[in-house]
Order: C-alpha cells, then structure tokens, then sequence
C-alpha cells in the first residue's frame, strides 16, 4: 500500500556528528578556557554568578514587573440596567439606518454614470453615515 522510503545517506552520519567534527575544536577550545578560569578564579566567579543572581532577582521584583490593572467593579442598578437597554435599542436602530444607508451607496456606486440628483444623494448619505459612525462611536461603552 505505501512504498517503502529507502535513504542513500550513510547511516552513521547524523547531524550531531557533523556539528561535532565542524565545530567541536571551537567548543573544546572554549570548554578549556573557561575550565582554567574557574580553576584561577573561583571565588571571583563564584561572586559574579551570586550578584547576577541578585541583580537579577531586584530587577525581576522592580523594573520588570507587570503593572497591576485595577478590578473594576459593576455597579447594577434599575436605572442603569434601563438606561443600558434604551442605548441597545438606540444602538440597534442607528446599526439599521447606517446599513439602509450603505445599500443606498452601493447601489449608486454601481452605476457607469451619476447623474447630478445621485450625486447629491450620494454626497448626502456619505455625510449621514459619517454622523451615524459618530453617534455609534459616541454611544460604546469605555472598557
């Protein structure tokens, strides 16, 4: 059902062995030296590594740390819950007039030609849809 995959690569050969004869001489090399700076300098180092630490661990619990954002609480109450349903409506009926408003635009817009009458038409309900987008704008909540 599925062809067998058969590879001509040496089976020997893996990416591991090939880095480490490319590179290993680089590696080794580095692996001495800081092995003979430990060994002449371990308590320097030692030091070193205690005060990144540290500098990490103040850096970690000042600089670095998120602001906190404050919960903010929702105050229910009759008058907000019907104030919320008269802006859902308001909100709604706006929706419906901005996009009645749209389909006129678009069915202008389709035309080869405007005359003048759909030219002021179409000048007309661009500016109706611009105060319809502020009215929405104005009326969203502020998260």
């Amino acid at each position: 059902m599925f062809r067998k995959i058969t590879s001509n690569r040496d089976p020997d050969k893996i990416l591991g062995s090939e880095l480490k004869k490319e590179f290993g001489v680089y590696f080794e090399r580095a692996g001495s030296k800081s092995r003979q700076l430990l060994e002449k300098y371990p308590r320097q180092v030692f030091t070193a590594m205690v005060i990144a630490i540290l500098f990490s661990g103040v850096l970690a619990f000042t600089v670095m740390r998120e602001k906190q954002r404050p919960i903010l609480q929702v105050k229910t109450s009759v008058q907000n819950t019907a104030s919320g349903f008269g802006q859902i409506i308001s909100t709604a009926s706006a929706l419906q007039s901005l996009w009645a408003t749209q389909q006129q635009v678009d069915l202008l817009l389709k035309k080869d030609t405007l005359t003048h009458a759909d030219s002021l038409t179409l000048n007309q309900a661009l500016m109706q849809m611009e105060s319809l987008r502020a009215l929405l704008k104005k009326s969203r909540p502020n998260h």
